[in-house]
């Protein structure tokens, strides 16, 4: 009884021209990928400094380990944390640009038919 009331999805119309997309909610989606992308990128440059001052602490013996062995698996996690930040800014900036590059493309293609 319940799918006889409900209505069929119906694709938001942003233009005049039949688009299937809301050029402003593709705008703020893209915007969003980029400011996450700044945020991850940044987070990882924290972190860079982060795991050069323990690198500095290990080889220096100034940290609270005694011995480079016992701070190793500490700076890993560090450099592995960075290593994730970094990709994670690279994925947030293709998915930001791809998201134009595609509306693009099907712009074009609507232009040429």
């Amino acid at each position: 009884m319940m799918a006889s009331t409900m209505q069929p999805a119906t694709p938001d119309a942003s233009s005049e021209d039949g688009t299937s997309y809301n050029v402003s909610r593709l705008i703020r989606v893209s915007t969003s990928a980029a400011v996450l992308s700044w945020l991850f990128a940044i987070l990882g440059l924290v972190g860079l400094a982060w795991a050069l001052y323990s690198l500095y602490t290990m080889v220096t013996g100034w940290g609270p380990y005694d011995t480079a062995a016992e701070s190793l698996p500490s700076f890993l996690v560090i450099a592995f944390l960075l290593l994730q930040c970094f990709f994670f800014s690279i994925i947030s900036r293709a998915v930001s640009e791809s998201m134009f590059i595609l509306r693009d493309i099907e712009e074009n293609t609507r232009s040429h038919q």
